[in-house]
């Protein structure tokens, strides 16, 4: 048999890195498609919009930050928060007898 304690303990410790992981990718890319953001905070005025191929590179980069940002939010709140509050609920370990 395994130890729960540890399984529980390395699925808070996924969930972090896996929130760390989309909060990132969602800053590069909200970041690389901000020229898309700007021209809609604008109000997508014609001579501010990119041109080409430029204007779908960046909605869809933009796309794709808010689409990592609402990951990594559900990462957090959904899959790390009951387990630090769980945690917090119950400070010590608990006493699991192993089956011999």
């Amino acid at each position: 048999m395994t130890d729960r304690a540890l399984e529980i303990t390395e699925m808070g410790i996924r969930s972090l890195f896996q929130a760390i992981w989309f909060a990132a990718l969602s800053a590069i890319c909200i970041w690389w498609g901000w020229p898309f953001w700007e021209w809609g905070l604008a109000g997508f005025p014609e001579h501010l919009m990119p041109e080409g191929w430029q204007l779908l590179a960046y909605a869809l980069t933009a796309f794709l930050g808010v689409g990592f940002g609402l990951r990594a939010f559900g990462a957090f709140f959904l899959q790390l928060m009951p387990f630090l509050l769980a945690r917090l609920l119950q400070p010590k370990p608990a006493r699991i007898k192993r089956r011999s």
